[in-house]
């Protein structure tokens, strides 16, 4: 018999879309630790594909933001705006521009909102002070 508060190996699984079943799976059940375990892993997995270190960050924090928003509109909704600004000038200038910002973005509070610092734009700028 398993324990009920241990933790499954989210390392093992790899696909998108069986991680986006067992979230729903696991907030249905009130399990938000796993349900946010499993968010993170997600957010990890689709920013694999993805060339050097802050474009691997900052693609997982556009997952994390569209998966937020899928989350609270309940459909999916897409960075349109973002994603056509990095398309135009690159993930640096972006991270840059979103950063000298005289107010917070939208995609800034609903990361801040889902506990997901670490993935905000000024974070990342921190991070990867050196480029």
């Amino acid at each position: 018999m398993s324990d009920v508060n241990s933790r499954p190996d989210l390392s093992r699984m790899t696909g998108p879309e069986s991680l986006r079943r067992y979230m729903a799976y696991q907030e249905q059940q009130g399990r938000q630790d796993l349900y946010w375990a499993a968010f993170r892993r997600l957010c990890e997995i689709e920013g694999r594909a993805h060339d050097g270190p802050l474009e691997t960050d900052f693609w997982r924090a556009i997952i994390a933001g569209e998966e937020l928003l899928q989350r609270k509109h309940g459909k999916r909704v897409l960075l349109s705006r973002t994603r056509q600004k990095i398309g135009r000038v690159g993930i640096l200038k972006t991270v840059e521009d979103l950063v000298q910002k005289k107010t917070a973005s939208d995609g800034f509070a609903l990361l801040v909102e889902g506990g997901l610092h670490d993935l905000t734009a000024e974070y990342l700028a921190i991070k990867h002070a050196h480029l």
